[in-house]
């Protein structure tokens, strides 16, 4: 990736970071889907895998850069949150980020900018959550705070 990538990548992600997290109804931002835990197979999501070089929380949004090889097709990325919530002060929930790669063949260091919209945790009658972030190997890597 030369130079010229890389700042357009760092700017890209500048602007969807400032641009906050208002509505994902309209602005296309996918929201985190709410699972209940006893529904939850984590061996039934897309599991290929991928690296989260930085995680943070703005607005109502979460953002996730995100590494991974391919190049050559779409990969699909997808937030899971499953209930019920970790009896911790605050409560807390697991949360999953799954990868598609979609069987890419290509070995090119790929990084991508990811935003999803939280606000369907709104719906828990919480001011704060923690969100335990895992990869795809279920290994537990962040904790966030998430206030409303």
């Amino acid at each position: 990736m030369n130079l010229k990538h890389v700042f357009l990548y760092f700017l890209f992600c500048f602007v969807v970071i400032w641009s906050g997290c208002k509505n994902s109804q309209e602005s296309g931002i996918p929201e985190i889907c709410l699972i209940d835990s006893a529904d939850f197979d984590f061996q039934s999501i897309h599991a290929d895998s991928f690296t989260i070089d930085t995680v943070f929380i703005r607005n109502d949004c979460i953002y996730l850069n995100v590494s991974y090889r391919g190049g050559c097709k779409d990969h699909g990325f997808d937030l899971y949150c499953t209930g019920p919530f970790i009896k911790t002060n605050p409560p807390g929930c697991d949360v999953f980020l799954s990868h598609d790669s979609n069987e890419d063949s290509c070995d090119i260091n790929m990084s991508q900018c990811l935003e999803y919209d939280l606000t369907p945790l709104d719906k828990y009658d919480e001011d704060k959550l923690i969100l335990c972030i895992h990869s795809y190997d279920d290994q537990n890597i962040r904790a966030l705070m998430y206030e409303k």
